[in-house]
């Protein structure tokens, strides 16, 4: 039995390998409560002898408290300075046991990347691999089109996590720095409810409450808001990633010397180039999976043949000499192509993530913050896992712009099902006079486009009558709707200039959006996606004009609703809520943020929350997010029952559920300025609306 080193005869170092000697003795023979406590004798002589803690892990894994043990494999590594194999085999050992697999596949990689040159890989590997069969529940395959894509080894509900894993290598690329379009040429955009960043809306009156019943004793701070509202936006963390550092990209600390100047030198984000200073620092085995991405090296479109350019300079640098430049053009390209983004500033490569196929109709969304990827509809085993590699953003463009999109920043042309099927966001009227218009049918004399141009000319039929009228059975070639056509482009250049406003309120926007929407429903129809674009445009416009007019808060609010309204209406009739369901659960919980605290809006918040928690609560079950919308619910119906007026909320829940024409929402908006002028003209005969309008009285057009 153990009874602990002598004190008075050995010195601390002495003491330690005794008592490590004895426990691996004891631990070998079975006694691991004995080997436990001889380890912590031994540690009570040398803390930081990270064999002794080391070996204590493997005494507390036998004894089944896998929550030590990860504590000791932690001290073992912070005190080894991270050479030590083994307590990267020990850390690997206690997160299995744990049932954190993808952790535990992390630190063995980690510890690959410290295994002395000449000791064996075999029984890492082996052990990588069997780590690997016991996580994922995916594989990837060969298909003859699409190159290395991923099955599902079994079946996946909605709601149901995929799988996580951790990047094989990740670095820092502030997006701030390296802008919106290196952002989105990331593979994966992060698909999370907490990007929703919208600022607080207005408070309501004092009238409003007073319509309503509210009770007297409201709280004096409430109350004290209630009245006005703040001259500007409050301060939210910026989607970016915020200001960067001065001297430019936030990159000064990151990069090695001469990658800044060779990439500016050739137009090259220095970002791209970051990915090569953390391929040097990996295993071979790392490097191999890595290199094994899928990207395209033949096309010498504009973005690449910069790329080209950079990597014959970068190859010559010390660093990276022995890549040779062919393997970093293909790491530069890896980098456009393949990276994840990770968080706002982080970006990585994944082993299995990174061969997911892309697809305009995906069955997943990837969550960067945690690594993971989670089932948004029902996957069948042996189908293909599939992800946007776009914003989700994107996915209500129709296929001609998103092929473009993808061609820019991915380099290949999507042949997805939605792509080569009938486009249901791209109807342009027909002149054929048949079919009913209305509001919440959209058009029915509209023709769709099957596949686009492109597909068209790869399959050899560029003269394809590729559009169709449903109502009146007539086809069209492309030279056949050319005058149309070019009313189409000259629209989309206008709403993709408006869409960069979309936070913003500026003088004239509203009569662009206006004239916008009457040109989109003369010449293409409800069921384009400018049409669907201009009227979420509209929403944030009269949002962000509620939180400057403190007046006409209550109108613009509602007009807010009524907008994203058509917008989700547009999302449904298109199938763009069926291609993409959180595209659509999303804007919903945008809505109920908008409806922020006034009566009149709380039955349509209610509404709104209980169409959302539900899929909140199945896909983000653990996100605060989750936990707000539940809370919020919550209140918002106990609060709606204190109010006594039901007759004044009755009567405001049905307006906003009428079914209002666009024409009918202009004229709302207008003649409540109107209606606003000639109550201020009746205080004072010399009121003038565009003085009114220049200072600040009144948001809203101006009127002739």
């Amino acid at each position: 039995c153990w009874s602990g080193p002598n004190p008075n005869t050995m010195s601390p170092e002495e003491a330690a390998t005794a008592a490590r000697k004895a426990g691996n003795k004891a631990l070998v023979e079975g006694r691991a409560e004995e080997a436990h406590a001889a380890y912590t004798e031994g540690l009570a002589a040398k803390p930081a002898d990270h064999l002794l803690l080391g070996n204590r892990c493997e005494a507390n894994l036998a004894l089944g408290r896998a929550e030590d043990a990860l504590r000791d494999a932690d001290a073992c590594l912070r005190h080894s300075g991270g050479s030590w194999p083994k307590g990267y085999l020990r850390k690997a050992n206690s997160e299995l046991a744990l049932g954190r697999t993808a952790d535990a596949l992390r630190t063995l990689r980690m510890g690959l990347r410290v295994l002395p040159e000449g000791e064996s890989r075999t029984p890492w590997l082996d052990k990588i691999a069997s780590v690997k069969s016991l996580h994922f529940r995916v594989r990837v395959a060969l298909d003859p089109l699409m190159g290395r894509v991923l099955k599902a080894d079994a079946p996946f509900v909605a709601g149901e996590e995929v799988f996580t894993e951790h990047p094989i290598v990740s670095w820092t690329r502030p997006l701030a720095a390296i802008g919106r379009q290196l952002a989105d040429n990331c593979s994966a955009q992060p698909d999370k409810p907490m990007t929703i960043n919208l600022p607080e809306p207005p408070q309501p009156s004092k009238t409003a409450l007073q319509d309503a019943g509210a009770d007297a004793d409201e709280d004096d701070e409430r109350a004290d808001r209630r009245a006005g509202v703040e001259s500007g936006p409050k301060t939210h963390t910026d989607p970016s990633g915020g200001d960067s550092p001065a001297g430019g990209d936030g990159l000064a600390d990151t990069l090695a010397p001469g990658v800044r100047e060779i990439c500016d030198r050739h137009q090259v984000h220095p970002g791209f180039a970051v990915l090569l200073q953390e391929f040097v620092k990996l295993s071979r085995e790392e490097q191999d999976v890595v290199l094994s991405c899928c990207c395209p090296l033949a096309p010498l479109a504009p973005a690449t043949v910069s790329l080209v350019n950079a990597s014959n300079g970068l190859a010559r640098l010390e660093l990276f000499k022995g890549l040779g430049q062919m393997k970093v053009l293909k790491l530069l390209m890896i980098s456009k192509v393949n990276s994840h983004q990770l968080q706002a500033t982080k970006a990585g490569i994944y082993e299995v993530a990174s061969k997911m196929a892309h697809s305009c109709s995906p069955n997943t969304l990837y969550d960067g913050a945690r690594c993971r990827f989670i089932a948004v509809k029902d996957i069948p085993k042996d189908s293909l896992v599939t992800f946007s590699y776009n914003s989700s953003r994107y996915l209500v463009h129709s296929s001609e712009v998103r092929q473009t999109i993808l061609r820019q920043s991915h380099l290949f042309v999507c042949k997805c099902e939605r792509c080569v099927g009938v486009d249901r966001t791209r109807g342009i009227r027909c002149d054929c006079g048949k079919g009913v218009e209305t509001a919440d049918h959209g058009d029915q004399a509209v023709r769709f486009r099957t596949g686009t141009a492109l597909i068209d000319r790869e399959r050899g039929v560029p003269g394809a009558r590729a559009w169709h009228c449903e109502a009146c059975g007539g086809t069209w070639a492309d030279e056949d709707m050319a005058k149309q056509l070019k009313r189409e482009g000259a629209i989309e250049a206008e709403v993709h200039s408006l869409e960069a406003l979309r936070d913003d309120v500026e003088k004239g926007q509203y009569e662009k959006l206006k004239d916008l929407v009457e040109r989109s429903l003369s010449y293409l129809s409800r069921d384009h996606w400018c049409y669907m674009k201009l009227c979420c445009l509209l929403a944030h416009y009269h949002y962000r004009l509620a939180r400057k007019s403190a007046g006409s808060a209550s109108e613009l609010l509602q007009l807010s609703l009524l907008w994203g309204l058509k917008y989700s209406q547009a999302l449904v009739r298109t199938k763009v809520a069926e291609h993409a369901p959180m595209l659509s659960v999303e804007w919903d919980y945008w809505m109920s943020l908008v409806c922020g605290s006034w009566p009149q809006l709380m039955q349509q918040k209610i509404q709104l929350l209980e169409a959302v928690h539900p899929t909140y609560s199945t896909v983000y079950p653990d996100d605060p997010t989750t936990k707000k919308i539940a809370e919020v619910l919550a209140k918002s119906k106990e609060k709606v029952l204190t109010y006594k007026n039901k007759v004044f909320l009755g009567k405001a829940y049905k307006a906003l559920n009428y079914d209002y024409d666009e024409g009918e929402l202009f004229d709302r908006w207008e003649n409540h300025l109107a209606d606003r002028y000639v109550e201020q003209a009746r205080k004072d005969p010399n009121t003038n609306l565009r003085q009114l309008l220049a200072d600040g009285k009144i948001e809203g057009p101006e009127i002739n």
